[in-house]
Order: C-alpha cells, then structure tokens, then sequence
C-alpha cells in the first residue's frame, strides 16, 4: 500500500497540465525533465465499460528532487536526518502538497493549472493544507 501510494505521488508530482500537439520532451524553468504523455482513453477496473479519458499532459520520468520542490513550493518538507542530499527524492509529501506543487509549476511554466480546490486553481487561495 505504501509503495503504491509513493508511485501515485511520484507520478502526480510530475504531472503538469498541457494540450495536445506539444513536444515529445520539455525543460522547465527550473531544469525539470518532462516528458510528453498523449491524451487517451484507459480502462480504470475489470470491467471493460468502466473507462475514462485523460488529456495530454507533462510528466518527470524521474522522482522530483528535494531542491526541485523548494524551488517550486519554496520548502522542504523532507526528513534532513535521513536525505542528506537536496539531490535525493522529496519526502513527507501530501496528496495535497502534490496538488499545489502541480498546480504552482504550472502557472510558472505559463501553462493553465488543472487541480481546484474550493473553485479556485490558485494554490495561494485553498487555504492551510489540511492534515
């Protein structure tokens, strides 16, 4: 369960909203390596009815660093006694620092955000992060 929801943070972490017809490969700003996810369609479960559609979107193909993050969310919610290294992978993140995280390279890459919470995209305005 704990790996699963890691990969799930991972990948949410990467994720960066876009449109369709861009680049196989795009930097960040901040030197962020994404890669291009087209839109599609994919089955959530067994049954083959239960389908859903996901737009193209930017994705790191590698865990977002310690320094990455800060320079995005400006800290690091990381355990300094055991990530010696602003290299190393963040740690002790959120579903909801992940969504702010998204949301804020977006609008710094000049591109529309996509998570909302109480109808606004503008992680300045949800409020504290909830525990």
């Amino acid at each position: 369960m704990r790996k699963i929801l890691f990969i799930n943070i991972i990948i949410l972490l990467g994720m960066l909203s876009c449109s369709d017809g861009l680049n196989d490969a795009y930097e960040t700003t901040n030197g962020l390596d994404m890669v291009y996810v087209p839109a599609g369609t994919y089955q959530r479960d067994s049954d083959a009815t239960h389908t859903a559609y996901v737009s193209a979107f930017y994705m790191s193909p590698h865990e977002i660093t310690r320094l990455q993050f800060f320079y995005v969310m400006g800290y690091d919610p990381s355990d300094t006694s055991v990530s010696l290294s602003t290299d190393c992978p963040v740690q002790k993140v959120t579903w909801y620092n992940t969504l702010a995280f998204c949301n804020r390279l977006s609008i710094r890459e000049g591109l529309t955000p996509v998570y909302t919470i109480s109808g606004s995209t503008n992680p300045d305005s949800w409020g504290s992060v909830p525990l």
